[in-house]
């Protein structure tokens, strides 16, 4: 994997991750407590995702060379 791949795929990991981050936050801002867990599963599976998605690239380092 060339640096430009590495670069994108760490720019979209940080991206989703801030996505992520901001659901769980905000959530709080929410009156109700349905829509507020919602919000917080939604967070934990795009931040457990995107850190999958990562890890599994940045494993894939050695073969595809």
């Amino acid at each position: 994997m060339d640096k430009n791949s590495i670069v994108k795929v760490s720019v979209t990991f940080a991206l989703l991750l801030v996505a992520g981050v901001c659901l769980g936050v905000f959530s709080r801002q929410v009156d109700d407590l349905a829509t507020q867990m919602l919000l917080i599963g939604i967070g934990s599976a795009l931040v457990g995702g995107s850190l999958a998605f990562y890890l599994n690239q940045m494993f894939n380092l050695d073969r595809q060379e």
